[in-house]
Order: structure tokens, then sequence, then C-alpha cells
């Protein structure tokens, strides 16, 4: 990581006008289980009640799906580290696609010792650029969170996606 670059998380707006979708079906209690559940269109999704539609939602409080409009953009882009898995929604046909994103590049291991110069991402957790690969879409061991570099904010925010929040993450000093 360059002095000056800058790492954002990526998650769905906290705005309540946009559709959030909640599953319908038992999952697993096991967030690594119901992932593969998700990615082969075993756990199912529905909405309560149709609001706007944004380019990134969230799914029971715990996924956040993201649309065909996001999936173009970071291929016309050349971001290619990450495999998408549409979500299984139901009625089929009521709402656009989204798309379950499984990071594909070396996950940061997070620390829970704070430390000067690492990032801080929650509480009380960590992670070490140090051990980044450069990718512009990347992830946290064990973890759902998805973090981004400056260029996929400035190209979502360019493109003007929808329900979009990127939240800097700072170092420790």
């Amino acid at each position: 990581m360059q002095e000056g670059d800058k790492i954002y998380r990526i998650d769905s707006g906290l705005s309540n006008a946009y559709t959030e979708f909640m599953q319908i079906n038992q999952g697993s209690n096991d967030w690594k289980k119901d992932v593969n559940m998700v990615k082969f269109q075993k756990l199912i999704f529905k909405t309560l009640k149709k609001k706007k539609i944004g380019d990134i939602t969230n799914f029971s409080g715990i996924y956040n799906g993201f649309s065909k409009s996001f999936l173009n953009l970071m291929a016309m882009n050349e971001i290619k580290s990450f495999i998408p898995y549409q979500i299984k929604i139901i009625p089929e046909g009521e709402f656009p696609e989204y798309y379950y994103l499984e990071i594909k590049c070396k996950k940061i291991k997070k620390l829970k010792e704070k430390k000067k110069d690492l990032i801080n991402f929650g509480t009380n957790l960590f992670i070490d650029m140090k051990e980044w690969g450069g990718e512009d879409i990347f992830t946290i061991d064990e973890t759902l969170t998805i973090l981004c570099t400056e260029k996929v904010k400035k190209l979502v925010e360019k493109a003007k996606l929808k329900n979009f929040r990127f939240e800097e993450l700072k170092k420790v000093e």
C-alpha cells in the first residue's frame, strides 16, 4: 500500500428507502455453510415491501447483493478478483438479478492486537496491508467484509450506482 492510498469497506446504504431481502428458508446457523447455500441458490430470499431498487442491497442483514450494472462496470475496468453467484429471489422476475461476490484473492488475516500502521476495520479488529495483493476488490479472512480501493469507489460514484456506502478505513496512529 502506497502512502496516500485509501481503502474502503463496501456496504449497502443506511437508507430504508431501498428494497432489502429476507431469507425465507432455514439456514444452517453457520455463515460459511449459508454462503454455499446462497452460491448454489439453496437459500431463498423475498422482500416484505418493495421499495427503490439499488445497485447494492442487503440480504437478511448479512450478505450484500450486487447488481448486473456493478458487475458490468467492474468487467469494463478489468476488475476480476471475484466470482459472482446469482442470489435466488422469489417471485422470480419481479426484481433485478443480484449477485453474491465470492472474493478470489489472498484473504488478509484479521488481527486483534492494535499496533501502529495497522488498519482498523472494526471494534478491536485490524489488518496489516502488507498482506494485501494489490487487488481493487478484496476481503478479510473469516469475514464477509468486502474492501476496495479508491479506484472502485470513484468508478461507482461516476457511474452513479445507487445505495453504495463506502467507509474509509484508517491507519492506527
